[in-house]
């Protein structure tokens, strides 16, 4: 029997992939270590834009899906799972104690740096909407002098709160990545952008004319409240991206007492407001 292709699976979900974007992930020394391509995922019935979904290709000889969709599709080598998007602007900004901005997303990192050029730079993981691993959260730590303050911008929704405040608790672990100390909690800060859409992220931010020192500063402490709400919500539901997408408004515990998810993240989001 003939192998399904990958753009098969998706027509029998009534989606058609459109391929959007490349992005680049290299090493120190600026050589090529995986590509990560960006899809849109369109609703064959009626062409709008429904989801998006990624591809990743590691080097030396990146295999690339032709129009057919036949040729066979690699995964992430092990060896390249360390690593960010912009690392080298990442390494530079914290050997110089320059400001460090984790995105959610490629995307925002692009064009946040063609808006907000200067000694800054800005990086996202491969993961997306996911937290960074150890190999990841180390690179944070590796220059232990550093006093670059790290500044996570969220997506204005709950898991873009809780991928946030994942990633920083990864970079603030007690006692460090190996060993080390790990990142001050003074350096660490979040944002949102000042576009009050739900999930607006920095992108909006930026297209709305916004400027860098536009975005809305929010405390760890109501970061770290919906990060904790959101936790068990995913525990309770599995953690799939299907549960992830769809978290549930009926009532479950937190902590010995009945609560409302929904209710968190809306009254949570009310209190972001400018």
């Amino acid at each position: 029997m003939r192998k399904q292709t990958w753009r098969a699976k998706w027509r029998e979900k009534g989606l058609k992939p459109e391929f959007v974007r490349r992005y680049y992930y290299t090493d120190n020394d600026g050589s090529l270590c995986f590509e990560k391509q960006r899809f849109s995922l369109r609703s064959i019935e009626t062409g709008k834009e429904v989801d998006k979904t990624f591809l990743v290709f590691s080097a030396p000889e990146p295999i690339r899906v032709g129009e057919s969709g036949e040729t066979s599709v690699p995964g992430l080598l092990p060896a390249y799972q360390g690593l960010m998007y912009n690392l080298t602007a990442l390494t530079d900004a914290l050997w110089f104690g320059h400001p460090v901005y984790v995105v959610e997303g490629e995307k925002d990192c692009e064009r946040a740096g063609l808006a907000y050029p200067g000694d800054r730079a800005f990086t996202s993981s491969y993961q997306g909407g996911e937290a960074i691993n150890a190999r990841q959260a180390a690179l944070f730590v590796k220059r232990k002098e550093s006093q670059s303050p790290i500044r996570f911008i969220m997506d204005r929704d709950a898991i873009g709160a809780y991928v946030a405040y994942s990633n920083a608790l990864a970079i603030n672990l007690p006692n460090g990545i190996g060993g080390g100390v790990g990142v001050h909690s003074s350096r660490i800060s979040f944002y949102y952008p000042k576009v009050k859409a739900n999930k607006s992220d920095l992108a909006d931010h930026i297209e709305a004319g916004y400027r860098l020192e536009d975005l809305v500063r929010v405390t760890g402490g109501e970061v770290a409240k919906i990060w904790k709400a959101t936790s068990a919500r995913l525990a309770e539901t599995g953690g799939s991206r299907a549960a992830r997408m769809s978290l549930g408004s009926d009532v479950w515990r937190l902590d010995g007492q009945e609560v409302n998810w929904k209710q968190i993240c809306a009254d949570w989001a009310e209190r972001m407001r400018p």
